[in-house]
This record gives structure tokens, sequence and C-alpha cells, in this order.
């Protein structure tokens, strides 16, 4: 996701394949976390309780929300304007503005994720009675043509398009002992990679978009390749650092695009614009852009204690 968002932060030449590549491979990279919120939700239904359930998003999800926005939404409506709006945007009430913008999460590129995945969240107490029975997942085929034909949009629209995703993590939650068995065998790995990689070059050579059907099918299984690997690899990978990276990752969420926008206004300050587009650079500004938002969850965090997770999600 880091890596998706990084891409915005240079410049490219017109037509560029490279610029293409990229985006087709990071981009959308929104359908992991997805599809790990709907893992986890199954994973902890069995002691499911629907106040307790709501009062734990309003507290960590919906209040980080609130708080994170308020410096963008500022910005947006007293000192700027963002130019990717509908027609009119401005021409509304200053309060009509406020509100539409915690509703969209159109004030920074990462936010539309959260009014979309809320209204996911208001779907849970109807979801564990359907999970327990398991006729919940013949939902699963019908669901994901439908994500195909259904793109992003405003909050409602790609809730419609992410939910075959989170009902496939739960569908990996709910029979993850069958699943984790198949997913992490070599061959079916390196069969999940291949029919990536044709998804990759169909989407490259044949299309002029990045948030295609393609791409929505190639993250799909790239979710289902993670799950793999990792039940295989799960003790060489466990390190320190990745523990460090997992528990901070909805923080490291929150924060990094005003990181990127930082780094973004002082390239634009300093040198007149931004910079153009090397491979080595993208990958080093990737890299800096999730080490400084890390660093910053980790300050808020030893700053707060406990309570940074109601302003930062972490």
């Amino acid at each position: 996701m880091v890596g998706g968002h990084a891409i915005d932060a240079f410049t490219w030449a017109e037509s560029s394949q490279l610029e293409r590549l990229l985006r087709i491979l990071f981009c959308n990279g929104s359908t992991l976390f997805v599809f790990i919120a709907g893992y986890l939700f199954q994973h902890l239904s069995g002691r499911f309780v629907a106040g307790k359930y709501f009062r734990s998003k309003l507290k960590n999800v919906i209040l980080p929300y609130v708080v994170v926005s308020i410096p963008a939404i500022i910005v947006f409506v007293a000192f700027r304007q963002r130019d990717d709006l509908w027609p009119g945007f401005y021409d509304a009430p200053l309060t009509t503005q406020v509100v539409m913008f915690f509703l969209t999460g159109t004030h920074l590129a990462t936010l539309w994720f959260i009014p979309m995945i809320s209204l996911i969240f208001v779907l849970g107490p109807i979801l564990v009675p359907l999970d327990r029975n398991g006729r919940l997942y013949w939902l699963l085929p019908v669901a994901v043509v439908v994500s195909a034909f259904v793109n992003r949009g405003l909050a409602w629209q790609s809730a419609i398009h992410f939910f075959s995703v989170y009902l496939l993590g739960m569908a990996c939650s709910h029979f993850r002992q069958p699943v984790n068995n198949f997913l992490s065998q070599r061959v079916v790995l390196i069969a999940i990679m291949a029919i990536m990689g044709l998804l990759i070059g169909a989407e490259l050579l044949l299309t002029n978009q990045t948030m295609t059907y393609l791409n929505y099918f190639q993250k799909l299984l790239l979710s289902l390749f993670f799950i793999g690997f990792l039940f295989r690899h799960n003790e060489s990978l466990t390190s320190r650092f990745v523990n460090g990276i997992a528990d901070t990752s909805f923080g490291i969420y929150f924060l990094h695009a005003y990181v990127i926008f930082s780094f973004r206004l002082a390239a634009i300050t300093v040198y007149g614009g931004l910079p153009a587009a090397q491979i080595l650079w993208i990958v080093i500004y990737t890299l800096l852009v999730m080490l400084v938002s890390l660093a910053l969850v980790r300050f808020i965090q030893r700053l707060l204690g406990k309570r940074s997770r109601m302003l930062i999600g972490s």
C-alpha cells in the first residue's frame, strides 16, 4: 500500500510502461487489508458480542479516522483546494464540505478505505450466524463476479466491490485447516504465481487502466498466495522487525499519507517540482516513508501508551 502511494511522488515520462507496471503491481493493495480484516473477523467471531464489537470499531477505527482526518480537512477546506473532487464540491457550504470529506475519505488518498470498510463492519451481526452454519460461503462465487463488474467509487460502491474479498478472508479462516494445507503446497504456490503473472501481463498489454477486474483477480490471488506462503514459512519469517511492522501496520496506514505529503511539499519547495522517476529512488523512497511512519507510530505509542490506539489505530 505504501509502495502504491509512493509512485505519485515522482514525475513520469508520458506513457511510461514502468509506471504502468508498478501501478499494476502495487496499486489496489487495499485488497490485502480487506482480506485480512475478513480473516480476523471470522477468527474472532466465536466470542462475538454486538455491543462490544461496535464499541471496539468506534474506539479503534472511527475515532482514529476522525482524529487523523482533522488536519487534512482543515488544510483542504481553509487553505487549499483539491483538484480531484467532483464539480461543485467547493461551492457547497463549509459544513457540507467537512461532512462529505468525512463520509468519503477523499481528503487524503488513503482514507477512503475507512468509510468503505465501516459499511462492511455494519454487517457483522448478520455475518456471524451465517458463518456458523457455513452456508454463507455459497455466495462467494456470486460475490466475486459482482466485484469484477462493480469497481471502486463512493463508499457504498467500494463496499460492494470489496465485499467478496472480505468474504474470501472469512472463508479462509472458517476452513483454515484444509485451506492452509492446500495453499502451502509448493506446486500450488507456483501455480498461483504463474496465474498472477499472466494477469499482470494481460493488464499491461491489453488495458490502459490499473483498477481493472484483472487487477482485482491478481490481488485476490496475491492474498491467497500470502496465506500459503506465510503458513509454509511462518517460523523462518518471524522476526522482531516483521512483528513490529505487523503490530504498527494500522498506524502506518493512517500516518503514511502525511509523510508522503510532507516529502512532496518539501521537494516542490526546495527543487520546484517532483523528481524524475527512477526505480532505485522509488525503492529507497518507499522504504523511507515506511520507516518514518513506523518511527512516528512508535513515538506516539511511547508518548500516549495504550491511548495511542484511539488516535492512530495502533
